[in-house]
């Protein structure tokens, strides 16, 4: 879609799609869903060009049967990831750091977990944010001045997203055993994390209420 000049980003679009498969991939397409996925993550974490180009063959395999298992809106959606295969050998070697540069690193669930409370906390705001984190090998200076620059312009990667970046004035990573800051945020992220998991099994847990203003437009649970 991005190759044909569709900005998935725009109305919220890439996140509802995540949401339909999410709910109904599993539902409808049971263990053959779950075992894409393993494949899915094998390739793009491969290691060298044979192993990208064989399990590239083994998820378009998959992923052609899962659509004939299915129909509608689930069909068509499958048939699009399936369409988007061809570029993955691309962003595979860029994982691997196999295009003669650093590794891309963009499965690391940090890098995602601290852009986007960046993000959230700079369009709350207002203002600019300052990151602080435990100690960690992935945040080096180079991945951090990535993360600062790809927040403040969102807009390279989506034209919708134009004027929402933040400006995040630094990310100090800092040792958890000594720093109570960190202790907190870890001590309220458990607690989040058991409220989001009893919403996602149907119960009502009483500090559920608490976590709604946090909650995105588009949720799971």
């Amino acid at each position: 879609m991005h190759a044909r000049g569709i900005d998935i980003y725009a109305g919220d679009l890439a996140l509802k799609v995540l949401m339909t498969l999410y709910k109904r991939a599993p539902r409808e397409l049971g263990s053959a869903w779950d075992e894409t996925l393993e494949t899915y993550n094998h390739l793009l974490r491969s290691p060298g060009e044979a192993e990208i180009q064989a399990r590239l063959a083994a998820l378009q395999a998959q992923l052609l049967t899962l659509g004939q298992h299915c129909t509608g809106l689930l069909s068509d959606l499958i048939g699009m990831i399936w369409g988007g295969t061809p570029h993955l050998p691309e962003l595979a070697r860029q994982q691997a750091g196999l295009e003669g540069t650093r590794k891309l690193r963009t499965l690391d669930p940090a890098l995602s977990a601290i852009s986007q409370t960046a993000r959230s906390w700079g369009m709350r705001s207002g203002r600019d944010v300052v990151v602080i984190h435990d100690d960690a090998k992935v945040l080096t200076p180079e991945t951090i001045e990535d993360l600062k620059f790809h927040l403040a312009r969102p807009d390279l990667v989506a034209p919708s997203l134009a004027g929402q970046g933040v400006t995040v004035r630094d990310i100090h990573q800092v040792d958890s055993k000594a720093d109570a800051r960190v202790q907190i945020a870890d001590l309220v992220a458990g607690m989040g994390r058991t409220v989001a998991e009893e919403a996602l099994h149907g119960e009502a847990h009483p500090l559920r209420h608490h976590l709604e203003p946090f909650r995105p437009a588009v949720h799971v649970g």
